[in-house]
């Protein structure tokens, strides 16, 4: 799955550290071992993404709105769109021009997706307002294992032995205006994988240029198969990443020159609901955020507290359509008796 996003909607220095693995039932190369796909850097997403419940055709953002303003001010400034297909999977995002004199309510951006009879991601064309096509294309094998994805940034090849398990990855960078897997001087990075057992994995980094740092990936597991922890060891530092049984970080930590610097711990509910982060920085609390939801899994607070004990809230209210999804929400922000501007954001939704 994708990473777990919570947008707590407040202005503060936040670390971003580290990416969900997705779920391939059954394939160890996807789920065991996430493999690099461009198109996560795509503006593709599930409708588990924006909480959506239903049949959803289209769903259209409005641009934020401040409170004071909200009777004198239409909501029909579009912000973003996104489509989907009967089956509840990603089709189009537009994004338009907002503000402009000339272009107001124009599109400015549009991305698509197409898949083959296997549900398989094959192409996604990013059409930006200067008629520049840049495609994100994937290529599967027969088994459906990720053979190649390409993107404007560069490309991945990954080698799989008899048992469907990826054993090599290599990397690469376009040099010019084309790609061509077969260039030797475009091959950027190679990992290779070995399996020590079935309960721990290994992903080497080689090194591929002088400036360019190896390192072991390793990769543990419980008896049911879920991945557990990751670890990086490189010559100076050391982070491990630790998973619950729904595949959420919940432990984060950099170790570097023998030293803990950097640490991160997360908390969930049952409902698989993030409720609480915890940062600290060389053995000390630095932040401490809350989150609380709603009956319909809505973020309704957020809390976020420094070393200095200073604290930032933002509290969240909902109007809902017969489907259970928001269409109206309004956002306050305050810090200490201090209430910040508050703001609302409409959203309109289409259903099969």
């Amino acid at each position: 799955m994708k990473k777990n996003t919570i947008i707590s909607g407040i202005i503060l220095l936040f670390l971003f550290v580290s990416c969900l693995p997705k779920t391939n039932s059954g394939k160890v190369n996807n789920y065991n071992f996430p493999l690099f796909d461009n198109f996560d850097d795509t503006d593709e997403v599930s409708k588990e993404d924006y909480n959506l419940y239903g049949e959803v055709k289209k769903v259209t953002y409005y641009t934020k709105i401040p409170l004071a303003n909200v009777n004198s001010t239409k909501k029909k400034n579009k912000s973003f769109e996104v489509n989907y297909d009967k089956e509840g999977r990603f089709m189009e995002k537009n994004i338009f021009y907002v503000g402009s004199f000339f272009f107001n309510g124009k599109v400015k951006r549009t991305t698509t997706v197409t898949y083959d009879s296997l549900g398989k991601v094959l192409v996604d064309k990013d059409m930006s307002k200067d008629s520049i096509e840049i495609v994100y294309r994937n290529k599967y094998d027969k088994n459906g294992n990720l053979l190649e994805t390409e993107s404007k940034r560069g490309a991945r090849k990954y080698t799989y032995d008899d048992k469907d398990r990826v054993i090599k990855e290599e990397g690469y960078k376009k040099l010019g205006d084309t790609f061509n897997f077969n260039n030797p001087k475009e091959l950027s990075t190679v990992y290779t994988y070995e399996y020590v057992d079935d309960y721990h994995k290994i992903k080497k980094k080689l090194k591929s240029n002088n400036f360019d740092t190896s390192y072991n990936e390793h990769y543990y597991y419980r008896k049911n198969g879920s991945l557990d922890s990751t670890q990086i060891a490189t010559s100076q530092d050391t982070i491990t990443t630790k998973y619950d049984e729904n595949k959420n970080v919940i432990y984060y930590n950099k170790i570097y020159k023998g030293k803990d610097y950097y640490k991160k711990i997360y908390t969930f509910n049952q409902k698989k609901l993030l409720v609480e982060e915890k940062i600290y920085r060389k053995g000390e609390i630095y932040q401490n955020v809350t989150y609380t939801y709603d009956e319909n899994r809505n973020l309704t607070n957020t809390k976020t507290c420094m070393s200095n004990r200073n604290c930032i809230e933002t509290s969240f209210k909902y109007e809902y359509d017969n489907k259970h999804n928001w269409v109206k929400k309004e956002s306050i922000q305050s810090m200490g008796d201090n209430k910040e501007v508050g703001y609302v954001e409409y959203r309109d939704i289409m259903y099969y």
